[in-house]
């Protein structure tokens, strides 16, 4: 008698066998594995399976002794923590949070007025928030919006009328260059609130913008205040105390910028209080005398 290999069968047919045995005792495993009723008794899957709280839910994970009952109760001690109820302890909008996950979505509170919605470190209530959070939320569906939170543009070519109030103040991007912060009807880009007009260069000085007067008009002419208030790149162009031959004297008792008094002659250079004299016929140094050349014959 013998005991080998029949000779008619072929070694891959007996390989293929033999994986497909191995395979199925593997699968039986993995099932048997993923059963969580294994590791329980009768009593913990009974209990798992029966809706305890009478909210139609069981927390059992496939399946619920009564007919009608729905599987996925996080809290099964609790009527109103289920699937699908409406987050917070009286279903109002706004609500309060009241701690609890009470639709079994993993996420406590979501959209409550007392909640951080947006992870910005804020809650949308004035007075409490739950948890480390602070107060005073605008906007808690955007992590960009929040008391103390930079003022920024959405994007930096965003077209006027798009901007938000990232610090809850109440006010549209102040402090950026789309906002007019000295209230002089310009900004120095296009303006938010698509009133005001663009090309401020000194947002922060009301008497500085495009097409302003230079200077305080004065009986004796302009009085220059040492700003470009018009924005055209020349300080007090035209202005009676400006420095208008750049020796850094003007012919005013009061000088615009970092300008002396004394010049007296504010077209020349050359002339000005203590300069040299030079013999070219002009009173160089503004004492009332001038120097002339003497050519002896």
């Amino acid at each position: 008698m013998s005991y080998g290999r029949d000779p008619d069968i072929p070694w891959s047919g007996i390989v293929v066998v033999a994986m497909i045995i191995a395979i199925i005792f593997f699968c039986a495993g993995i099932v048997g594995s993923n059963d969580p009723d294994k590791e329980r008794s009768e009593e913990e899957v009974s209990l798992l399976q029966s809706d305890n709280d009478g909210d139609g839910y069981c927390a059992h994970e496939k399946s619920c002794a009564a007919e009608g009952v729905k599987i996925g109760d996080c809290d099964d001690t609790d009527p109103e923590i289920h699937p699908g109820v409406v987050e917070g302890p009286t279903g109002t909008d706004p609500f309060f949070g009241d701690g609890k996950d009470n639709d079994c979505d993993g996420t406590i509170d979501e959209g409550a007025l007392d909640v951080d919605n947006d992870g910005d470190g804020y809650c949308a209530y004035q007075m409490r928030c739950l948890g480390e959070a602070k107060p005073g939320d605008c906007d808690d569906t955007n992590p960009q919006i929040h008391p103390g939170a930079p003022e920024v543009r959405v994007t930096s070519d965003a077209p006027a009328g798009l901007g938000q109030d990232n610090d809850c103040d109440g006010i549209i991007d102040n402090g950026t260059l789309f906002y007019d912060d000295d209230g002089d009807g310009f900004c120095e880009k296009e303006c938010s609130d698509g009133v005001g007009k663009s090309g401020d260069c000194d947002d922060t000085d009301a008497s500085i913008y495009p097409d302003a007067p230079e200077g305080e008009r004065m009986e004796e002419g302009l009085l220059g205040d040492g700003k470009d208030n018009n924005c055209d790149g020349v300080i007090d162009e035209g202005s009676y105390n400006a420095d208008h031959d750049g020796d850094g004297f003007c012919a005013f008792e009061t000088c615009a910028g970092e300008a002396k008094p004394g010049d007296c002659d504010d077209q020349n250079p050359l002339v000005y209080q203590g300069a040299p004299e030079w013999l070219d016929g002009f009173d160089n140094d503004c004492e009332g005398l001038t120097q002339m050349l003497l050519i002896v014959l």
